[in-house]
């Protein structure tokens, strides 16, 4: 791989999975997301192959430094609030962002969402519900200046503060 561009990526995987990507202290970071899921017909297979082609170009284009990667929540956490196709898109779509990073020698964090949401947002998941943390994630972005399209990338926004702040909870590795 080339040179490092000194950008950092901020990934909310989900069947539509929200990015933040931005060189920290230049300008704005840019805010978007991507739905993996095409139709009703798709299956996991289906998702994967759309997100390993997604995130091996956006590593080969932003040549970043770092990605951090929201951690799944465990489903004994979300009792009665996951089944087992989100639980498995997750977890697949966690290991394809992290697999493809160290496989380009991209350093890879962890975001555990009560710590990322912490330093964004003030509060972390115990007193800040899923809904209510996204509306608050869209509008401190709005506060900082930046363009969130939804709540996703809004999300992806508040990891990628959060890891471009230096506060390293987990180091996956560089792949080297």
């Amino acid at each position: 791989m080339s040179e490092s561009s000194g950008s950092v990526i901020g990934i909310d995987p989900a069947s539509t999975t929200g990015y933040c990507v931005g060189v920290p202290g230049v300008k704005a970071p840019f805010l978007g997301s991507v739905n993996f899921r095409r139709d009703t017909t798709d299956v996991h297979a289906d998702l994967f192959g759309r997100a390993h082609r997604w995130i091996t170009e956006l590593i080969a284009i932003n040549r970043p430094a770092l990605i951090a990667v929201e951690q799944p929540v465990p489903p004994s956490s979300m009792w009665n609030g996951t089944n087992f196709n989100t639980t498995a898109i997750s977890l697949g779509l966690n290991g394809i962002f992290i697999g493809a990073a160290v496989a380009k020698r991209v350093d890879v964090l962890v975001a555990p969402v009560t710590t990322w949401r912490r330093h964004f947002l003030g509060a972390g998941n115990a007193r800040l519900p899923g809904d209510e943390a996204k509306r608050a994630a869209v509008k401190q972005c709005r506060l900082l200046g930046w363009a969130p399209p939804n709540a996703d990338s809004a999300e992806a926004g508040g990891i990628w503060l959060w890891a471009c702040s230096g506060l390293t909870v987990q180091h996956i590795g560089s792949g080297a």
